[in-house]
């Protein structure tokens, strides 16, 4: 949908002095004409197709409920930060479940927080209504503090609070923390911006020393980039064969799995996105690094069980071994830079033993990096 209609509706409400009902009137009556470029989820739930599908088809508010809710223990939280709100669905759900939470809201595109203003629950979720009208409260107050609404038709909850504009600059003027951080992009093809590594260590600094980050992404660029600043754990999904990634700063929910820990810390797919001019030199510049160090100092993604070094040096995969002797190494070289995932030290040369993913990731890249000679600092990559 091009939102640029939401806006039209609103330069033409503004003209207009509307009491509490005829806003109410007017705004489903607008609704009806727009309801088809909304796609009705799984569990009733609309969502909308924005420069991309903005929720799962497994259900719009059943996602929010399984990626961020249930993972975040809510009900125990204080403060909640949700960068890419959307239509205010996570922060419904989270409000439900703890209705004396404090909920900072950050969405680039006023005209998409707008859009809850005119959104109807289905009849299976009418227990949030109540819950969903202070979202479009908190949305409607802070559109007409900036001048886009002038009629009203909610409260404002001063609990809730939206934030329009560059989710980098409105964390750079944010100086409190918060023990619950929500991060729901659009994919990184998309706004790369939103996943780079200084953009990830921004959103990091304002978590509390025991809060919780929780996003639905499982791609190796984010996980690489949170495992620089935090610990990575992994959240099951209600998808088929699809996870989202949690991090704390203290300890480690849930190891994201050794193969995962290998891609990321051994393979291009773990370089992470860095800023740039523009989202297009992001992407360029990512693909530039991958490619540089792709069979140079990283091992190559194109063969998925390329870190797969025990069929290699220990069972009968002749060729994968004659691909890593290749790239330069060994079984002694493969036993030393696995050894962080071992329980006990296998290669002899370890101090200590690595209780986490993230601790892992860096600790293999580094001793691989170490046997390729390559120049760097641990992470980000330095090249």
């Amino acid at each position: 949908m091009d939102i640029s209609i939401i806006r039209k509706y609103f330069e033409s409400e503004n003209k207009k002095n509307l009491t509490s009902r005829e806003v109410f009137n007017e705004r489903n009556k607008f609704f009806l004409q727009i309801k088809d470029n909304f796609i009705i989820t799984g569990d009733g739930t609309l969502s909308l197709k924005f420069e991309d599908t903005m929720h799962s088809y497994v259900g719009a508010l059943k996602e929010r409920l399984e990626a961020y809710t249930k993972p975040s223990k809510i009900s125990e939280r204080k403060k909640l930060l949700d960068i890419c709100s959307g239509f205010g669905y996570n922060a419904l759900y989270a409000l439900y479940y703890n209705p004396n939470l404090e909920i900072d809201m950050i969405e680039k595109f006023w005209e998409i927080s707008a859009i809850s203003l005119f959104l109807p629950l289905p009849d299976n979720y009418s227990f949030l209504e109540d819950y969903f009208n202070k979202i479009k409260g908190a949305v409607e107050y802070k559109l007409h503090e900036l001048g886009l609404i002038k009629n009203l038709y909610y409260n404002n909850d001063s609990n809730i609070r939206l934030h329009v504009g560059e989710a980098d600059e409105i964390l750079s003027k944010m100086g409190n923390k918060f023990d619950v951080i929500f991060f729901d992009p659009y994919k990184a093809e998309v706004s790369p911006e939103l996943f780079t590594i200084e953009f990830v260590k921004k959103m990091l600094d304002r978590l509390d020393e025991k809060g919780i980050f929780l996003t639905y992404l499982s791609n190796y660029a984010i996980r690489s980039a949170l495992s620089c600043y935090s610990n990575i754990g992994k959240v099951n999904l209600p998808l088929n064969k699809v996870e989202g990634t949690i991090a704390t700063l203290i300890q480690e929910e849930s190891s994201i799995g050794q193969y995962e820990e290998r891609i990321i810390a051994l393979t291009e797919l773990g370089i992470p996105y860095r800023n740039a001019s523009t989202p297009k030199e992001i992407l360029d510049k990512r693909n530039e690094e991958r490619k540089f160090m792709r069979n140079r100092y990283l091992l190559p993604s194109s063969k998925r069980n390329i870190v797969d070094f025990e069929s290699a040096f220990n069972g009968e995969d002749t060729n994968l071994r004659n691909r890593l002797e290749e790239f330069g190494l060994t079984k002694e070289y493969s036993e030393y830079i696995l050894c962080p995932q071992k329980e006990q030290c296998i290669c002899g040369k370890c101090t200590k033993r690595f209780k986490t993913s993230s601790e892992r990731i860096i600790e293999m890249r580094k001793r691989l990096f170490e046997l390729k000679g390559f120049n760097h600092e641990v992470c980000p990559y330095i090249l």
